[in-house]
């Protein structure tokens, strides 16, 4: 039945403030955040010092792939607070459509953190397989580097409400760990994180799957310039050949997803020289005294040199919370930086437990919500 909090907790004050300047990225329905590896563990650190929650997710292809049919799934990772990818063929997908992405893969990051990147810290690992999680906890701490091990458990296999009750986020906390990696299945895993963050004290807390099995050493990482040519998976296999199943699905629903969404997207790029320029891109917000929410209206055709102003607006409208309704009557296209911002928004209000709704989309707006597979906004 979840968590029941009676006993007085040290949980984790607030979330990470969302700052709509940030650059992102949308690649099949999903923001990613545009930073590379250093900014990432320079946000960390920051984190690990203020004791502000962040969530981070590292989507891969599989979870492109299960988000287009698992909405609980792709909403859960809509509410992380920092969103980078770690699968190379969604990089690749980004630089086709023009956007220099980096890979910021969970392993390379655990890594870093391990190297003093982000100062000393504390992890505590929470699934994989029976007796791994204690296994690399233990390493970590006979080890030499930042990070210490402060435990680990097994949950077994029973349900998301037993693995997240109030005696596993009591443990957790008596830990007091800096960071919980999570290794249940990215599905489970990211239903598990939601459930039980709001109870834990720990700043960060992430699904980085195999990083418990590297750091125990049950699973070999694969070599350097398979990581970097995108032929991990093949490595993968090789250490756990039940995988190969999901990699071959993961692979069709890639292809589906090129053919639905990425090819049309470069050809409308290489076309736009040739297309009319349309209405440029304005905004206007309605703010009625006592009303319940506020209103945006977005008019125009939104490019990516755009964002930056609508990173402006979104920042001023989400200071004080408020229901947002966005009036989408005039919108026309909306070029991927700015999809990605609706996102960040929709995720922004479903973690204060508030709603963004679009008013009247017209339909040019509808048409580039749907080839960036974002029309869930809709």
């Amino acid at each position: 039945m979840g968590i029941e909090m009676n006993a007085q907790v040290n949980v984790c004050p607030a979330r990470a403030v969302t700052d709509f300047r940030r650059p992102a990225f949308c690649v099949y329905g999903l923001a990613f955040d545009h930073l590379t590896m250093d900014e990432v563990l320079k946000l960390s650190a920051q984190a690990f010092k203020d004791r502000t929650r962040v969530v981070l997710s590292t989507p891969n292809v599989n979870h492109a792939v299960a988000i287009q049919q698992n909405p609980a799934f792709r909403d859960s990772v809509v509410r992380c607070d920092l969103v980078v990818p770690d699968g190379m063929p969604l990089v690749w997908v980004a630089r086709l459509l023009g956007i220099q992405a980096s890979r910021v893969a969970g392993s390379n990051f655990f890594e870093r953190l391990n190297d003093g990147d982000a100062g000393l810290l504390k992890v505590f690992f929470f699934g994989g397989p029976e007796g791994i999680a204690d296994q690399a906890s233990s390493k970590l701490s006979r080890g030499s580097g930042a990070v210490s091990g402060v435990g680990g458990y097994y949950p077994g296999f029973g349900t998301i409400e037993d693995m997240a009750s109030a005696q596993v986020a009591a443990k957790l906390n008596a830990a007091n760990p800096d960071f919980v990696v999570v290794a249940l299945g990215a599905v489970k895993g990211q239903a598990w994180i939601d459930q039980i963050q709001p109870h834990l004290s720990a700043p960060m807390i992430s699904h980085l799957g195999a990083v418990v099995n590297f750091m125990a050493g049950s699973i070999r990482r694969a070599p350097w310039f398979l990581q970097v040519s995108g032929m991990e998976w093949m490595w993968r296999i090789r250490e756990e050949p039940n995988l190969w199943r999901r990699y071959y699905d993961d692979a069709k629903g890639l292809a589906a997803l090129f053919v639905r969404s990425t090819l049309p997207l470069m050809a409308r790029r290489c076309m736009a020289p040739l297309l009319p320029g349309g209405r440029a891109a304005s905004t206007a917000v309605q703010d009625e005294a006592g009303a319940a929410a506020i209103t945006l209206r977005m008019a125009g055709t939104w490019r990516d040199k755009d964002v930056a102003k609508l990173g402006d607006v979104l920042n001023a409208i989400t200071v004080q919370p408020r229901h947002i309704v966005i009036d989408a009557s005039e919108l026309a296209w909306v070029d991927q930086a700015v999809v990605a911002q609706l996102i960040r928004l929709r995720g922004h209000q479903a973690r204060l437990g508030l709603t963004l709704r679009f008013e009247r989309p017209a339909q040019a707006f509808a048409k580039a919500m749907r080839l960036h597979c974002a029309d869930y906004l809709l």
